[in-house]
């Protein structure tokens, strides 16, 4: 072979070299994107699977709180009627509740959270009322000493009401309705 044939013969080959390699390139870049695409949905039906294995939970929070709203918005016609001892129901419903929210660990849902607080400061607040108005027969004796807290508390027994209301609004971006949060 003479020089020149054996330097075609390298030329050749380098360039051989280089297509085949480009080539390895680009099928690496391609299931390079792919894998990266087949990640980003594995992670979307991890976190879609979560939040469904979680939604019992998240549904049992929601009629805990549905109670809680009801159970306050009830109790100044149970108190009225006499059938509470004062506020003490009252008071040991607030900490019930609170240990249930507590219990639920109901931190990565923001805006449950935040509803929660909202629901107890709620409760306080009927309590503080209902024990300045004091037992049943003194709040009809007293007839209009004590029309600010009955307003107060009647007030409260109808933001009760509304946040009742207002709870699946508050669940829809944690149980797949209407919202897509996680």
């Amino acid at each position: 072979m003479t020089t020149s044939t054996l330097y075609d013969f390298i030329t050749s080959d380098i360039s051989r070299a280089d297509l085949i390699a480009l080539a390895a390139l680009a099928v690496a870049s391609l299931s390079a994107v792919y894998a990266g695409r087949q990640a980003e949905e594995a992670r979307r039906t991890r976190l879609s699977a979560q939040k469904e294995a979680r939604r019992p939970q998240r549904l049992e929070i929601l009629q805990t709180m549905q109670d809680y709203c009801s159970y306050c918005g009830k109790y100044y016609t149970l108190y009225l009627g006499d059938e509470t001892n004062g506020s003490t129901q009252l008071t040991a419903r607030i900490e019930v509740f609170a240990q249930q929210m507590e219990a639920a660990a109901i931190y990565d849902m923001p805006g449950v959270a935040a509803e929660s607080k909202l629901l107890q400061s709620m409760g306080w607040q009927l309590q503080r009322h209902l024990g300045r108005l004091g037992a049943q027969p003194t709040v009809i004796r007293r007839g209009t000493e004590a029309k600010g807290d009955e307003r107060m508390v009647q007030e409260l027994v109808e933001k009760f009401a509304a946040r009742r209301q207002g709870l699946r609004e508050v669940f829809a971006p944690y149980l797949h309705e209407s919202h897509s949060g996680v």
